[in-house]
């Protein structure tokens, strides 16, 4: 079963693990609507749709980083005709957001989107615009549909 505790340094959550496994993960991050919603999409396998998030595009990055080459090139046709269809720019900046890191796993690897996230938790970090800081965002919650 699954719990939350508050403690007066922090609140910590107990959940349960897919693998049938007794043993909770233990969530550890912030506790905002956007960090528990990440935990939940990677550690819990659950689907949320997160801010920048489009559900067809990540049905195209779930299980992307174990097929072959042939199904990772045409799922990213796929994406690519997909980015074509949309309307509104945010769909499209996050639809071209899909499409950058399923060219980026191609090219470098499947280890590419726990790097990326590590670079983009840096760059949030840091001391850029809100404008930056949100973009970075949307990427990160992004990288987790890619499994």
């Amino acid at each position: 079963n699954h719990y939350t505790k508050t403690t007066t340094t922090h609140t910590l959550i107990h959940a349960p693990q897919q693998t049938g496994s007794s043993t909770p993960i233990d969530y550890k991050g912030d506790v905002t609507a956007d960090g528990l919603s990440r935990f939940m999409k990677t550690e819990l396998s659950m689907y949320i749709g997160l801010p920048g998030c489009l559900e067809e595009f990540d049905r195209l990055a779930n299980g992307f980083l174990a097929v072959d080459d042939n199904e990772k090139k045409d799922r990213l046709s796929k994406a690519e005709t997909g980015v074509s269809g949309l309307a509104e720019k945010d769909e499209i900046t996050s639809g071209q957001a899909y499409v950058a890191i399923m060219k980026k796993i191609i090219e470098r690897g499947t280890n590419y989107p726990q790097t990326e996230a590590v670079r983009l938790q840096k760059l949030v970090d840091s001391k850029i615009s809100d404008e930056k800081k949100a973009q970075m965002r949307t990427k990160m919650n992004i990288l987790p549909s890619f499994t």
